[in-house]
Order: C-alpha cells, then structure tokens, then sequence
C-alpha cells in the first residue's frame, strides 16, 4: 500500500517569486492529475494512467505524477510551499485548539498543530502570484485539514459532507485519518483554474462522482466558493 499526500500536512518556509509558477495551464492540468495518481493505491492501477508513474524508493511506495510532470508540478509545490512558509510558522506554534487557533489560522490535524486558514492559503498565494492549479490545491488541502483532518474516528469523519475516512495499510503500519473527498477537491481547484486544464478536469471529476449523502458535495462547494474566492480576484 502507499502513502496519500491529502493525509500529510507540508511546511515550508522563505518566500517565492511570481516567475517561479508554471503556466495556467500547466499548474492546472497538473493539479487535477496529482489528486488523481494520489488516488492509486496499486503499482498496477497506478501505472494504467499515463499522467501517473508509481514510485518505489525504500519504504516510500505511492503513485506520482509522471516524469515530466512531475517535474514542473516540482516547481509549483515547491514556490507555494515558500510562500506559505511563513504563516505555516506562526500557526503551528500556537496549541491546536479552536480557542487558540484564531484569526488566520485554524484547527489542523491531530499532531500537526495550527494551520493556515483556508483564506489565508488563497490570500498568501494570489499575493505571490501563485497559479490557479496550484492554488486551487494548496486550498483544497487546506479546506482538508481543517474541516476534514481534524475528525479521528470514522463516524466523526463521514458526518460531515465532503470528507470521507481513509484507513491504509503501510508496511506493517495501518494509517488511519479523514480527509476531502477528491470529488471536492476537484472543484476547488476548478473555482480557481476556470477552464484552464479543463481536459484533465473532466477526466478527473468523471472519476471521482460521489453518491449518497455526499452527491451535494461538489456543487455546495462551488456556491460556497465562488463568492469567497471574489475577493481575491
């Protein structure tokens, strides 16, 4: 079994420069298909989509975007990762409480301490001139590890619309957390992204039809989205 990047909180640190994004397009396109390839939990299923490669180094197992790919989505993560940098600092040193994590962070995930708030994630990156895929991502991660992340049973987690629970087997290691559903995932990057990496979106988002109590998710997330994502524009 492999790792998921969705259950894993990223901090970096410094500052990026605009220049430092990729295209539109190409931040887009890769947004969609690393939501995707992180979806394969098999070398086999992994590999059967030519946007996704599965790597294997030590232990570390997991399906990644594909060589080239992954090498300009490399240099987006890693500018909005500088970017972010600075407010994932001051949010994790404060205590990981709804009390405590106030103003422009929020709760994160059990372990993980305070993160960034969803707004800010989206303030932080169209600042720095972040591009829509990227920052459509890095807010849909955000969204994550707030509302998501921070419910450790599986009755907490699926009560709440758009999250779902993950439980992984690693080694001999079960790893267990809640995360976005990638249907909601999608449309948060779609929000940012417009119709740039619109062939990939479709794929994607056909792939990833939720059902049942969840079937609202997407379409609540772009209402909820579209006005709050305004003010950045």
């Amino acid at each position: 079994m492999i790792r998921t990047v969705a259950l894993i909180a990223l901090v970096g640190s410094a500052s990026a420069a605009a220049a430092d994004y990729k295209t539109a397009e190409i931040g887009c396109t890769n947004a969609y298909n690393a939501v995707t390839c992180d979806s394969y939990y098999t070398e086999a299923d992994c590999n059967a989509n030519d946007a996704c490669l599965f790597v294997s180094q030590g232990d570390d197992e997991y399906c990644g975007l594909s060589a080239d790919n992954a090498v300009t989505w490399d240099v987006d993560t890693l500018a909005s990762e500088n970017a972010l940098g600075a407010s994932r600092i001051t949010c994790s040193a404060l205590e990981n409480t709804a009390t405590a994590c106030i103003g422009t962070c929020a709760p994160g995930m059990s372990g993980q301490g305070c993160t960034p708030s969803y707004s800010k994630v989206v303030s932080d990156l169209t600042t720095d001139g972040a591009n829509g895929g990227i920052k459509g991502y890095e807010s849909a991660m955000a969204f994550s590890h707030t509302t998501c992340g921070i419910h450790e049973t599986d009755a907490a987690c699926t009560a709440v619309i758009g999250c779902e629970f993950l439980s992984l087997t690693i080694g001999t290691e079960t790893v267990t957390g809640c995360k976005a559903l990638d249907s909601v995932i999608f449309e948060y990057i779609k929000v940012t992204c417009g119709d740039n990496g619109a062939t990939a979106y479709a794929t994607a988002a056909a792939a990833a039809t939720p059902s049942g109590a969840n079937a609202a998710a997407p379409a609540m997330v772009i209402s909820a989205l579209v006005g709050a994502l305004a003010i950045f524009a």
